[in-house]
């Protein structure tokens, strides 16, 4: 999460990103329109997408389904590795499917934090399409087998 994002969008798309994800609070905080930023990522043939921390509700982000590409559910708070899992995410995952499947959305939802093999599954059944593991991979004492064990059947 950084301070006015649309200040570092050109030189992300610039660099190769072929994603490009900010928080909705970044933009709140900025006095910044969330659809403009996500219009300014679009512009350099990006794709766009929103996040939002665990304590902001999950329909905050259904004003931007039309001009999002992809919404990022934070599973801990933004700052450091390593957090427990937030429980409620799988909730919030779910609800957000829902209201992408309500409207025809297929935007991807993507969790960040705390996703673990003991996770996985249950979060791609509650709609994720992406998963995040960094601490769950990167401490474990097999990375590579604890990669496989991501992966959803």
């Amino acid at each position: 999460m950084i301070v006015h994002p649309e200040k570092y969008i050109e030189r992300f798309a610039k660099a190769g990103s072929d994603m490009i994800s900010f928080h909705l609070e970044a933009a709140d905080q900025a006095g910044k329109d969330a659809a403009d930023i996500l219009a300014l990522i679009r512009s350099f043939g990006v794709k766009a997408g929103l996040v939002i921390n665990p304590d902001v509700p999950v329909d905050r982000l259904f004003p931007y389904i039309d001009d999002a590409d992809f919404f990022l559910i934070m599973s801990v708070f933004a700052g450091f590795g390593g957090q427990k899992f937030i429980e409620d995410s799988i909730g919030r995952v779910a609800a957000l499917r829902r209201e992408l499947d309500r409207r025809g959305a297929r935007h991807d939802i993507e969790v960040d934090g705390g996703v673990s093999a003991e996770n996985a599954g249950i979060l791609v059944e509650a709609g994720a399409t992406i998963l995040v593991a960094g601490s769950s991979v990167f401490k474990a004492p097999d990375p590579a087998a604890a990669v496989a064990a991501l992966r959803v059947k």
